[in-house]
């Protein structure tokens, strides 16, 4: 999604969008060029029955097509959905992976904090049985529509007898009858229902171009200009708002972590009383307890390590880069709440910095992971 905000790939749907509508136009003029010729039916009765029969096949044969259009729309709208639905499906997998992570790493602090066992405090228990089957449906749906679309030949060779549900094969058969019946006409019938058929291969191929309903398909003028009012008017706002999310979920982690910090802090509170109390035996030794937040110490070189840093962007060689995310991190800290969601966002601000593009500079999925199931702070 970070991709679609790039500046340079507005200007790839805008410059496609402008190759389109040429050659639309390039169509236009050739419909233009059609010229007029007078129906022989006008003329003669005796061609009337075949041009009526002819046309009528060709009504047919538009509606067929037309119908063929709307399972086209219909099959691309059930595949966009079996996707969205897997896609989900991982985002969820990925937010389960990053908590059943942090309670692994967290039974190390068990004998520390009075056997406190971390499962009872954070459970994480999923069920994806509604999606597997939203999507078993959705498949079954496939499947189904996908009848409409087999061939004649592919019918003949698995030697399916029932093929009335096959939109595909009634063109195929009814484009056949046509052709039999206009190869019967007189020279200027068939001038005549050469030049409708001329007319109306182009007007399909502008059809084509255009691209028809409300899940248009892909690389049409309405998809592209469908993708360009999504960037200009929804994209910011759902970016915003994954970002967003992807930072209140490592909040509620930090916030987990917090809760042993101040387990900590009454350990240790306990321990200062002890050794206040005792101050006269224990004079001369130096006993100190820590227990705040501290980076990892591999953070710089883990982090840098998910950048590419031949490519443009404010993290373009070695030193350039390390300086830059060590100013983000003095300047926003990661102490508390406030100072963890401002210093994610501003990582992220810095990706975008000078128009960069943040797939071109970042393995996305693994400096997701490094950052967002809140592995970059130790206690101590």
């Amino acid at each position: 999604m970070e991709k679609k905000k790039h500046p340079d790939y507005l200007k790839k749907i805008e410059g496609m969008i402008l190759k389109i509508e040429i050659e639309i136009g390039a169509q236009d003029e050739l419909l233009k060029e059609c010229p007029e010729i007078i129906n022989p039916n006008e003329d003669s009765k005796n061609t009337e029955k075949k041009n009526n029969n002819i046309e009528e096949h060709n009504k047919e044969l538009d509606r067929l097509k037309g119908e063929l259009q709307g399972k086209e729309s219909e099959k691309s709208g059930i595949i966009s959905r079996i996707e969205s639905l897997k896609q989900f499906k991982i985002k969820i997998e990925q937010q389960e992976k990053y908590l059943n992570d942090f309670l692994q790493n967290s039974q190390k602090y068990k004998e520390i904090l009075y056997n406190l066992d971390i499962k009872k405090i954070l459970k994480v228990n999923s069920d994806y049985s509604s999606i597997d089957e939203l999507i078993r449906d959705a498949g079954k749906k496939l499947v189904n529509i996908g009848v409409y679309f087999k061939t004649y030949e592919s019918i003949v060779e698995k030697n399916i007898q029932d093929d009335n549900e096959s939109i595909v094969c009634k063109i195929q058969f009814l484009e056949g009858i046509i052709k039999s019946e206009t190869d019967k006409l007189t020279g200027d019938e068939k001038a005549y229902q050469k030049n409708e058929q001329r007319k109306k291969s182009i007007n399909e191929k502008i059809q084509e171009l255009t691209g028809i309903g409300e899940t248009p398909a892909n690389e049409t003028l309405n998809y592209y200009k469908k993708e360009k009012g999504f960037i200009e008017e929804d994209l910011s706002g759902l970016l915003n708002t994954k970002r967003r999310d992807r930072i209140d979920l490592t909040i509620v982690i930090f916030n987990k972590k917090n809760e042993i910090v101040g387990l900590y802090n009454k350990f240790k509170k306990s321990v200062d009383d002890k050794i206040t109390e005792n101050k006269s035996l224990l004079e001369g030794y130096d006993i100190k307890i820590d227990s705040s937040f501290n980076l990892v110490p591999s953070f710089y070189d883990e982090f840098l390590g998910f950048i590419n840093q031949g490519r443009s962007g404010c993290y373009r060689g070695a030193d350039e880069g390390r300086n830059r995310i060590k100013t983000i991190v003095d300047d926003n800290g990661f102490s508390d709440e406030d100072e963890i969601r401002k210093l994610l966002e501003a990582i992220i601000l810095s990706l975008e910095e000078n128009s960069a593009e943040i797939s071109e500079q970042v393995n996305k999925d693994k400096l997701t992971n490094f950052f967002f199931k809140n592995e970059i702070l130790n206690i101590g």
